[in-house]
């Protein structure tokens, strides 16, 4: 049993209905050299980042063990500056990376302080775009109980 074409383009059609009903207008095409782009966005900063962080660790063990100084003056300047770079790469490239800047800044037991600081931006509401016109609460959809059942 063979579908004939006139069929077949039906079919579509109502499969993409339901889909643009179920998704609505607001859909937003996801094409191959958008994605490429955002992944190329990603490489470019993290080899960015990493590039630094080795030069800064090649220039830090050329100088003598005596100029522990300078040799933190390095580091904290690195620091300084990839915290700035990677805050403006996260907002740009937003949603998880903006959670995960979020989540870095709360983490002071892992991160230089440069680097909390600087990711603190990402705490502050970035002017989000939900397609959604009002939010959910316990009260628009009932109790919790009856919103679970």
């Amino acid at each position: 049993m063979t579908m004939s074409k006139d069929t077949k383009g039906k079919k579509m059609k109502r499969e993409q209905s339901l889909v643009d009903s179920i998704v609505g207008e607001r859909a937003v095409e996801v094409s191959t050299c958008g994605l490429l782009y955002r992944q190329a966005k990603v490489f470019h900063a993290s080899l960015g980042v990493f590039l630094d962080y080795k030069l800064c660790q090649w220039s830090s063990n050329r100088l003598p063990d005596e100029e522990e100084e300078k040799k933190d003056s390095i580091w904290d300047r690195t620091h300084e500056r990839n915290s700035k770079y990677l805050c403006k790469k996260f907002i740009g490239l937003e949603g998880l990376w903006v959670k995960l800047g979020q989540y870095l800044s709360s983490r002071a037991d892992v991160m230089p302080p440069s680097y909390l600081e600087a990711l603190s931006k990402c705490q502050v509401p970035l002017g989000v775009d939900s397609g959604c016109d009002e939010m959910t609460t316990p009260t628009s959809i009932g109790t919790w109980d009856s919103a679970l059942i």
